[in-house]
């Protein structure tokens, strides 16, 4: 959520790609030289493995990385989010963790688990990965967060081509989802029907659209169909 709000409002007060990812790129540079880290830049796992072995760990680094992340990506710079999305979670879950006097390395694996899981609406596979990860001992504890991301974290997630039609609490199609997912549909049919049209001559292809989710594209006298 936080990176696609960021990204919207590059987009809305810089038209210019260049002078987005310019912007993007000093702004990087400049909290680098507030927070005198770069802890933060790239991919962080050495904090990360900090965490494991040393139990340390920095009780604002979870916020910080999300800005840095949202800023990195929202500017238009191509690089990973499920790397950031492990960092954060470990840092969050092992601050978390020392508040309730839990061991830190077990707060950032659920951390991991339940970001991991949120941000990508996929907890089997999310299971699968705390089990490699982690190990089987903590399964039940890793399945419990992971259930209580999925359900808690909505029907969007970190990559805007997932769209959930079914509900996560009962056997029913979501409307608002299932609109949207038509309506792409139907955008793409029609641009292909339109190819068609350039390709073969309007008058030789024509696209029937009934408005309940059947069509036909008709191409007339042709070699190719």
């Amino acid at each position: 959520k936080t990176m696609h709000t960021t990204a919207h409002l590059f987009e809305k007060y810089f038209k210019n790609q260049y002078v987005r990812i310019s912007v993007g790129g000093l702004l990087i540079i400049l909290l680098s030289l507030i927070f005198k880290s770069g802890d933060y830049n790239g991919g962080g796992m050495n904090i990360v493995e900090r965490i494991f072995s040393h139990s340390e760990v920095k009780y604002e680094a979870f916020l910080i990385k999300i800005i840095f992340t949202a800023i990195t990506i929202g500017a238009g710079y191509k690089g990973g989010e499920i790397v950031p999305t492990i960092f954060i979670g470990a840092t969050f879950g092992a601050v978390i963790a020392s508040v309730f006097g839990v061991s830190m390395p077990f707060g950032a694996a659920l951390g991991i688990t339940a970001l991991f899981c949120g941000v990508t609406n996929c907890p089997i596979a999310t299971l699968f990965l705390s089990i490699e990860l982690f190990g089987a001992n903590g399964l039940l504890y890793f399945a419990f967060s992971t259930f209580i991301s999925f359900i808690l974290s909505g029907y969007s997630g970190l990559f805007t081509g997932q769209k959930i039609i079914f509900s996560k609490l009962c056997d029913e199609k979501i409307e608002i989802n299932t609109k949207y997912t038509r309506q792409v549909g139907d955008d793409i049919i029609k641009m292909f029907t339109s190819l068609l049209k350039e390709t073969f001559g309007k008058s030789q292809a024509d696209f029937i659209y009934n408005g309940n989710g059947s069509f036909i594209i008709l191409v007339k006298n042709s070699d190719y169909i």
